[in-house]
């Protein structure tokens, strides 16, 4: 370890201080550390600008591209919902389709019963079987719709409505 070569003076008694500082008044010493301790202080708070401005960067284009997927996304889900209604309403129509055959259908036999209730009842009776058969194949078609749909838990209420009404002909 070297020793701290020191100058002395006999006049005031003996002052000791390092070599290089003895010229020196004795504050400009702290002034020296001081400024150097707040340019080390300028650094870190420079390099911490530059560290901060790239992640500022790297944040702002994480934040455009996230805006850009969720705007994507509203349009997928635009385009799905769109897709979605359009298949309801083809099912819908062809529900109201076969519905409406149904129904001329049974229509057309109420007529032939009417027409056999003026003659014997076996012919009457008949008639009815397949007047029930025709309600129960259009039941059926509801409830493949309803399927379809996925409606199935609101139909067997009208469903069972449906046979109980069957049951009491």
């Amino acid at each position: 370890m070297k020793s701290k070569l020191t100058k002395s003076s006999s006049r005031d008694g003996i002052i000791k201080a390092p070599l290089g500082q003895v010229n020196k008044p004795l504050g400009q010493c702290d002034l020296t550390a001081s400024n150097q301790s707040l340019k080390q202080g300028i650094t870190r708070h420079k390099t911490a600008e530059v560290v901060l401005r790239k992640d500022g960067k790297h944040y702002t284009k994480l934040l455009r591209e996230s805006n850009h997927l969720e705007k994507h996304l509203r349009h997928l889900t635009y385009r799905l919902l769109s897709a979605h209604e359009t298949e309801r309403k083809n099912i819908s129509r062809e529900l109201e389709n076969e519905i409406a055959q149904t129904l001329l259908g049974i229509n057309v036999r109420l007529l032939t019963v009417k027409e056999a209730a003026k003659g014997n009842t076996a012919t009457l009776k008949k008639a009815i079987a397949n007047m029930q058969r025709l309600v129960e194949k259009s039941v059926r078609s509801i409830n493949r719709f309803a399927r379809e749909l996925d409606l199935r838990q609101q139909v067997p209420s009208d469903r069972s409505l449906l046979r109980a009404s069957l049951a009491g002909s």
